[in-house]
């Protein structure tokens, strides 16, 4: 894809500047619990304009711990991210990436998290599905 930044400020404002100074993409969050690191609507469009892609990533609540993963954190989490990206007119079929923000174990990994990640992908088609 190329050469990125990645940041939690709304820098519609400067997407033709990043775009000139040679990136590629930027990276913008997507957050039910501290909407000001949210892209928006009006932010993704002019970053899209400027001929950058858009990396969405979400990371809600305190993925920082094993505890957090679950499979109804999955499903709500992968409820919320979906509608958000429609919201703000995000590309259907084009990714959202989901935060582990810690050293997960493999144990970790395919016990907890696993769950966690079933849970976004049945939300995923059960909001495709009911054209959400």
């Amino acid at each position: 894809m190329g050469k990125g930044v990645d940041t939690t400020v709304n820098c519609h404002s400067l997407a033709a500047a990043i775009k000139e100074a040679g990136y590629d993409f930027v990276c913008r969050y997507y957050n039910r619990n501290n909407p000001g690191k949210n892209v928006t609507r009006k932010e993704a469009e002019a970053l899209s304009g400027a001929g950058l892609h858009l990396v969405a990533v979400w990371e809600n609540g305190f993925p920082t711990s094993p505890g957090y993963f679950s499979y109804a954190a999955g499903k709500r989490d992968g409820c919320d991210a979906h509608r958000y990206a429609r919201s703000i007119g995000q590309p259907a079929n084009t990714p959202i990436y989901f935060t582990v923000d810690f050293d997960a174990s493999q144990e970790e990994l395919s016990g907890g998290v696993s769950r966690y990640m079933q849970g976004v992908i049945d939300a995923f088609r059960e909001e495709a599905a009911a054209g959400t």
